[in-house]
Formats: C-alpha cells, structure tokens, sequence
C-alpha cells in the first residue's frame, strides 16, 4: 500500500496527513508541500513543527521555471479565467502531475473538512477523479475546520499558522489572484499592504481586473472589471472574506449546490467510498 497525502500548510491538510500517517504507517505515507513563493514566512515553522509530529520529512518542490504568481502571470500574459488561475496550473498543477507520473499511489490524501462546501467538493472531486482513489479522513470523521484547529492546536501543540491569526480564513499565497474584492481591501491592503499594490499594478500592467462589479446601464444590469486602484476601503461584506482555497483541485466546483448525498455525509448516514466514481 503506497500513499500521497497533499500537504498545503493548511490547518486541515496538516491534520488530515497524521489521520493518514496512523492509518497507512509511515513508511506508506509521501507527503508533498508544493512551494509557490508567495507564502507567508510562518509556514517554515508550521512546516518544521509538523514534521516533528509526523516524525516525517514533508517533500518539497517549487518550480524550476517560475519563482511566484506574478512571474507566472508577467511570462504569460495572463492571470486567471473563469476555470481558475494559470499560477495554480504552473505552480501546482504541473508539480503534481510529475509526481503522479513517476511514482504510483493506491490513494490520495486531502484535506477537505466537514463543511457543506468541501464535502461537495469532495464529491465531485471522486467523481471527476476516480483513478486517484481519493480518500477525505476529516469528512470521514466528521471533522470541520473549527475541530481540526483545535485539535492541531491543543492537542498537537502546533499553533496555527499566522494567516489564520491575521483573519485569514485560508492559509493561500498571499494576496490569492482569485480573492474576492473584500478580501482584497479588508485583508490584504490592510496587513500587506505593499501586496496590494503589487496586485493593482499587475493589473494594469497587463490589462485584466482580478474581480468584476455589477453597474446599470440602459435598465439592465452588466460586469464591468473593478481593478484595486479604484475600490474603496473595506469594501464588500462585513466578516472577514474567504478567498477561494487554492489547492491544486480549486477548478473544483465548491458551491453551496443542492444534493441530498452532502448532509447524508456530513451527518456520518453516507460514506465517501459509497459514492460511485
């Protein structure tokens, strides 16, 4: 028995790999950390304390041709479309696939929690990748991510990494190209500033808003691109915003959508394996 888990520096991916590590055994498990060079510094530590409580070394890999987001999005002249962004393909993607291609696992560790999105997440993702053998052991013990914080925490003795403590809802690159407008103006300008800007020039340098507003022209309503440089403070809801988890399967639908297998799941009545591939 061979396994991957996909460790993202992510609360509930660190959690999920030692639900994996106790299940298959260490010497079963490869874990892979895949670097984008937009992370907050404290990941080194989260990294490092994580390893200590595996008592496993955690791979990590970064791309031989792009250093970060914004390399990937200046080299190719584009950000992001409606499938998600092309630094997740480069970045990511392309990481994974050449570690699939030179090793083979009878299954794929994620860290999907027990929360209505990510358990349709999971569903879809099972059935657009069946030959990955996907197993979710935080949906399989109803776990979400308010109980993997306190778990990691309290009982492991890891703090969680800073991004969370800043109002993160997402330990993503900073300042993630598929962020909402709020994310943007109430979490990024306000503690990385310098990010911020970073993204408002990218945008006009290469001519593409990373979100869109909604105005009314002629009685009917219209998207028009909404760039940083124009949006007001703090714009958007008053929580914090959640920018979309950027994972290697964010392409992935995550919508609150209407199926009668998600509360089965989450109510511990449906197994992930029951569900056809």
């Amino acid at each position: 028995m061979k396994v991957v888990s996909w460790w993202s520096a992510g609360i509930t991916s660190a959690l999920a790999t030692k639900i994996a590590l106790n299940i298959y055994g260490s010497d079963n498990v490869d874990i892979y950390y895949f670097v984008t060079g937009a992370e907050h510094k404290d990941n080194e530590r989260f990294l490092i304390e994580c390893e200590q409580w595996y008592g496993k070394h955690i791979i990590q890999l970064q791309s031989a041709y792009y250093k970060d987001p914004w390399d990937v999005a200046y080299k190719k002249g584009f950000i992001k479309a409606g499938y998600g962004a092309l630094c997740t393909d480069e970045l990511k993607r392309k990481l994974r696939q050449y570690v699939e291609e030179h090793n083979t696992y009878d299954h794929h560790v994620l860290g999907f929690d027990n929360s209505r999105g990510d358990v349709n997440r999971a569903i879809r993702f099972k059935e657009q990748y069946p030959h990955t053998n996907p197993v979710f052991p935080l949906i399989d013990n109803l776990i979400d991510k308010n109980v993997a914080t306190f778990l990691v925490e309290k009982k492991a003795g890891i703090k969680r990494p800073y991004m969370y403590e800043l109002g993160f809802q997402n330990n993503n690159c900073i300042g993630c190209f598929k962020g909402s407008a709020g994310y943007h103006t109430r979490l990024v300008k306000k503690h990385f500033p310098e990010i911020y800007e970073k993204n408002a020039r990218m945008e006009r340098d290469l001519g593409f808003a990373l979100n869109r507003k909604r105005i009314k022209v002629d009685g009917k309503w219209k998207k028009i691109p909404h760039y940083l440089d124009e949006m007001d403070t703090e714009l958007g809801r008053k929580e914090d915003p959640i920018a979309g988890d950027c994972g290697f399967w964010c392409d992935l639908e995550a919508v609150d959508i209407t199926d009668k297998r998600t509360d089965k799941i989450m109510q511990g009545k449906l197994r992930m394996e029951d569900i056809d591939g």
